[in-house]
């Protein structure tokens, strides 16, 4: 998906304020402090919703020796740079994890879409309503969580005016059959519905 995402990078998401995300890391006496924090960069369709990899790691339990998870997550290019344009792709190893922030419009929606991973979701302003393929919907409220486990689903910004954001951490499943389906969950993204 990396090569493929339908739109560019962007500083910014709709007309939220940018999030900010800090990063803690060891002086090389010991002592704590904030090492490279670059501003996060949004990608997808900012008239509907945009996401950012707001932190990612190539295996859990990380790898921070010397700063290796740092250094790979701040490279220009890479499987775990903030500027990849996969969104879950260091879950699909089997081994890593993703932190992410998603922005939407007024209005804006999701495709329907599935990710290899178990997502914990956390809505931080406005409302969501979710979707799930068997037309099962719940609203959701600043402080309202979803555990998404594999399952088909669709994001709505509940509000027509005002913008949205939740952030969630993705982190990898093992390989899993999807019940009555036959199917070995994977990701699946509908750019065109």
């Amino acid at each position: 998906m990396s090569s493929t995402f339908p739109h560019p990078w962007t500083p910014s998401a709709s007309s939220l304020p940018p999030a900010k995300r800090y990063i803690t890391t060891h002086r090389p006496t010991g002592l704590s402090t904030l090492g490279p924090s670059p501003p996060l960069a949004f990608a997808g369709d900012p008239t509907s919703h945009t996401f950012s990899r707001s932190y990612t790691l190539s295996s859990v339990p990380a790898d921070i020796t010397a700063d290796a998870d740092i250094t790979l997550y701040t490279a220009d290019a890479g499987p775990n740079s903030r500027f990849t344009g996969e969104l879950v792709n260091t879950c699909e190893s089997g081994s890593g994890a993703a932190f992410v922030t998603v922005d939407f419009a007024p209005g804006g929606r999701s495709d329907m879409h599935r990710t290899a991973s178990v997502d914990w979701v956390v809505v931080v302003q406005a409302r969501f309503r979710m979707e799930l393929d068997s037309g099962e919907s719940v609203i959701l409220n600043p402080g309202d969580q979803v555990v998404q486990r594999g399952t088909m689903h669709k994001w709505f910004n509940a509000s027509e005016t005002e913008p949205a954001r939740f952030v969630a951490v993705l982190l990898p499943t093992k390989p899993y059959n999807i019940p009555g389906t036959g199917e070995l969950l994977k990701e699946v993204r509908d750019y065109g519905e």
